[in-house]
């Protein structure tokens, strides 16, 4: 019999599953999300709507906005901002367990999850599951994980321009 190799799912150390621990919350935040009905899903999102709505007429009078176009409107940001979190989560979960292709196994859970979700929608009470979304998710997921690996390249190169003017700094002092 071979000894255990600590190596869990993909070939992950254990000890990196820990990283994975915000992307699972937040992964039941969304389905808790999708457990409710469409009335309390409605009212919740109506909530927002009403709030913003308010604001938005009050400093842009001119605009011609329908409250259930702008409801429509808050609904469909949630979805792309929900999942721009994720995004982010899952692809910081996918670097710091050393998966060979951060991005790409990040952009695949996400996928999976939001397929689920509006899946798993098409059995709540008044509510339904959209390709549309599952598209719209996915879309959210990219830019979450764009601004990671976007973020993360500008931080490294401002680091390493730091090193720099400290290693000249100091060579020039010597």
């Amino acid at each position: 019999m071979a000894a255990p190799t600590g190596k869990g799912m993909w070939g992950v150390g254990v000890r990196y599953y820990k990283y994975w621990i915000p992307a699972i919350i937040w992964i039941i935040v969304i389905f808790s999300f999708s457990y409710q009905p469409a009335a309390q899903s409605s009212d919740l999102s109506r909530g927002f709507a009403d709030f913003f709505y308010g604001i938005i007429t009050f400093l842009l009078p001119a605009l011609e906005l329908s409250m259930s176009e702008f409801h429509s409107f808050i609904r469909k940001t949630a979805h792309f901002f929900i999942y721009l979190i994720l995004g982010l989560l899952t692809n910081f979960s996918s670097k710091k367990s050393r998966v060979q292709k951060p991005a790409l196994m990040a952009f695949i859970v996400c996928v999976i999850i939001a397929t689920i979700d509006e899946s798993f929608q098409e059995f709540r009470p008044g509510r339904s599951g959209e390709v549309s979304d599952v598209i719209l998710d996915s879309a959210g997921s990219l830019t979450g994980i764009i601004i990671f690996n976007v973020g993360g390249l500008i931080l490294t190169k401002k680091n390493s321009r730091g090193e720099n003017n400290k290693e000249q700094n100091s060579s020039a002092g010597g």
